[in-house]
């Protein structure tokens, strides 16, 4: 019979279970029980040999308890090097109650991988399955540290676990496991870059059963001591969270028939620590007598969903539904893995009942936790909310082992305000102390103390009460602050006061007040009027007339400078910009055209034969482009070279007229690109040669045109054809 394909993998009973995809798709790997090494086979060699059957009825997914056993192997951030996908080993189950699995590793040093026992007996899959995740495998003569992380099984059933070094270098894992006919796989295997490429290829691992090791090894390491665990009651967690707290707020909110809640998760989720990690989704659920509705385009259901983003904008969804009408009373609960990635967000977290006609649900006490186990509800610390209501600080009964507090010890507020508001000799209060009425204090009699305010109206020289006082400011008696000059006091009159006003009056108004008061051009000084400028404004337009504004200086610019829409100078460049700024390395930049109603732009090279070019390079108008009186012509060279020869490099003309009278045309060293109209002004044929050979003939009186392609290339033209002339 041959072997079963689902989708490029095959699955053969008696000798190994393995995926193959890719360009490996017609290939199985193969057990052989007498070398004891993993090998490839075609399908017709397989169906060839004996011993080997096909299994019939296999699946392209082994399933146990949801637990897939097929090889889900990843590469970090890249995709995976070996066309097999990943690293599958399996076996040929062995009939014995214990059995020492002696697994053979391609490297010393390595990220981490999944080891997957499970009993398979005559295409059957047993209940006993075991799983666990090898972390930070390393063996460099017997110094390493691995990290196992137990994920599924009775793992008393596992006697040891070892890591192995031979007198050949290689290097082991050895499980001594009770249980019959097993299966083994190796799955998930993560690696970054820096490790060889010969971990990811299926050639490099080997597996043995029930073999004695003793012999054979040279250095070995038995697993960690806290491995061993009972029915999940840990001496030491690795990655696993048993009751952890609940992380959804709020969540007792009740859900019913008739209403929607939506959840918010607590801040102090650990978005960035939960990579590849068990979370569950819990609530109690309590349902009676439900009849759904029978709208065929709403599901009836209730409905419990989380939907997680994550950084690379993969969303995750979790679902929890009912969509039967049994009566229950239980907790609801799903337990799920996170993706490898960081979380984003929690974009959609929402519970509700849909489409029923009848009966009652209720939904409550809902829960998200870091575990891999459900377990009760309690709210999350953020909602634990004191019920303390008693007023009684006595009433301490409900408190074991409270202190002992004798309350006779202190004072009542009243008490302490009696007692101890008064104090004798000098004290000292520190810090601003505020008093809701005016304190009474004594006639202050020293340095520094405080004076009441019997003392302030009462004091001899208290400047309020000048009743009948006269004299000169400088000279009143007891006064001792006065002016320091008393020239400048006395010299002050009325008439510079009112000489004063009237400049203010009559011209300057600063601070924005405009020029307005003899000319009505609503001219002013401005600082800051719109923002950072400075100088002088027209108000009537709110143009910056002159002024500076930043790194430039303005005149004539719209909205206090902001537009710069009129003549613009660099500060520290001097580059001057014409309705804009000058941010290029030119002295001048205009945004716009530029009209002249008589000449135009002149430079240092003032000459009719020099051209101002737009990328503001000069240009020569000499040769075959002239300045005639102001037009741009076209200009040629003309010569008549009777019983003489023309050599093209001799002119830098393109366009050339040569005109014969006698003997023929003798042409060398031409230019690309010329052209030469040759005009025989003889009575007879005219040779033309070109580089000494016969070229071409003219008749008498006639023309011809030489177009000059390369050296090598030339054409003729006359009036009817043309005749092209290589060489």
């Amino acid at each position: 019979m041959a072997p079963e394909y689902f989708n490029n993998s095959i699955a053969v009973e008696g000798e190994i279970i393995v995926k193959t995809m890719g360009s490996n798709a017609g290939s199985v790997v193969v057990w052989d029980p007498v070398t004891k090494k993993l090998s490839k086979r075609t399908a017709a060699e397989i169906a060839g040999d004996i011993g080997v059957v096909p299994y019939v009825g296999a699946t392209k997914n082994l399933d146990l308890a949801s637990r897939s056993l097929i090889a889900n192997s990843v590469k970090s951030h890249q995709s995976i090097f070996n066309p097999n996908y990943g690293v599958v080993v399996a076996s040929s189950y062995v009939p014995f109650d214990r059995n020492s699995i002696l697994l053979k590793v391609p490297y010393h040093g390595m990220g981490g991988f999944k080891v997957k026992i499970w009993s398979y007996y005559n295409g059957n899959i047993g209940k006993e399955y075991f799983e666990f995740f090898i972390s930070n495998y390393r063996y460099n003569d017997g110094y390493h540290f691995p990290e196992i992380t137990w994920i599924a099984g009775d793992s008393t059933r596992i006697n040891k676990v070892e890591f192995l070094k031979d007198g050949n270098g290689l290097y082991y894992i050895n499980i001594d496991v009770k249980t019959s006919y097993p299966k083994v796989s190796i799955t998930d295997v993560m690696m970054d870059d820096s490790f060889p490429s010969a971990i990811y290829e299926w050639e490099n691992w080997n597996i043995q059963f029930d073999i004695n090791v003793t012999g054979l090894i040279k250095e070995h390491q038995k697993q960690p001591a806290d491995f061993r665990r009972d029915d999940f009651v840990l001496s030491k967690i690795n990655n696993i969270k048993v009751g952890g707290r609940n992380y959804i707020l709020n969540s007792q909110e009740v859900v019913t028939t008739t209403n929607v809640v939506y959840f918010a998760v607590s801040s102090d989720f650990p978005k960035t620590k939960v990579r590849n990690k068990s979370l569950t989704l819990s609530c109690d659920y309590y349902s009676k007598d439900v009849v759904w509705g029978t709208n065929p385009n709403v599901n009836h259901r209730f409905f419990f969903e989380l939907a997680i983003l994550y950084t690379d904008g993969v969303t995750q969804y979790v679902t929890i539904q009912v969509t039967d009408t049994a009566d229950r009373n239980e907790r609801l609960s799903k337990t799920f893995k996170t993706l490898n990635e960081d979380i984003a967000s929690f974009s959609f977290f929402v519970a509700y009942v849909q489409n029923i006609d009848s009966g009652e649900i209720i939904a409550t006490n809902f829960q998200l936790e870091i575990s891999d186990i459900v377990s009760d509800w309690s709210p999350a610390p953020e909602n634990f909310v004191s019920d303390w209501n008693q007023t009684n600080p006595l009433a301490l009964n409900f408190i074991k082992n409270k202190p002992t507090i004798n309350f006779g010890n202190y004072y009542t507020k009243s008490e302490a305000l009696n007692l101890f508001v008064g104090l004798n000799s000098v004290q000292t209060i520190y810090d601003t102390k505020n008093f809701d009425s005016s304190p009474v204090v004594p006639n202050g009699t020293l340095s520094g103390h405080a004076v009441n305010l019997w003392q302030l109206q009462n004091h001899t020289h208290n400047i309020s009460d000048i009743t009948g006082l006269q004299g000169v400011l400088s000279e009143l008696s007891g006064l001792a602050h006065t002016h320091a000059n008393k020239t400048v006091l006395d010299g002050i009159t009325g008439g510079h006061v009112s000489d004063w006003n009237a400049i203010v009056a009559d011209s300057i108004r600063n601070n924005g007040q405009a020029f307005d008061y003899n000319t009505g051009n609503g001219l002013g000084i401005g600082d800051g009027a719109y923002g950072s400028e400075s100088g002088l404004f027209d108000y009537s337009t709110d143009y910056l007339v002159v002024g500076v504004l930043g790194d430039y200086y303005h005149y004539g610019s719209a909205d206090g400078g902001y537009s710069a829409n009129g003549i613009t100078v660099g500060k520290y460049t001097g580059n001057v910009g014409i309705g804009g700024y000058n941010t290029s390395i030119y002295k001048a930049l205009v945004h716009g055209a530029i009209a002249a109603t008589q000449g135009f732009v002149h430079t240092a090279h003032n000459s009719r034969d020099k051209v101002l070019l737009s990328n503001g390079n000069i240009a020569s108008a000499t040769v075959d482009v002239v300045n005639d009186g102001g037009t741009l012509r076209m200009q040629d060279f003309f010569a008549d070279i009777s019983g003489s020869s023309f050599i093209g490099t001799d002119t830098p003309h393109k366009l050339v007229h040569l005109m014969i009278s006698s003997g023929h045309f003798d042409l060398y060293n031409l230019q690309d690109g010329q052209r030469i109209v040759l005009i025989n002004d003889t009575g007879g044929q005219c040779l033309v040669k070109i580089e000494d050979l016969d070229a071409y003939v003219i008749e008498p009186k006639e023309k011809v045109t030489l177009y000059v392609v390369n050296a090598g290339n030339y054409y003729f033209y006359d009036a009817s054809m043309h005749t092209k002339f290589t060489f």
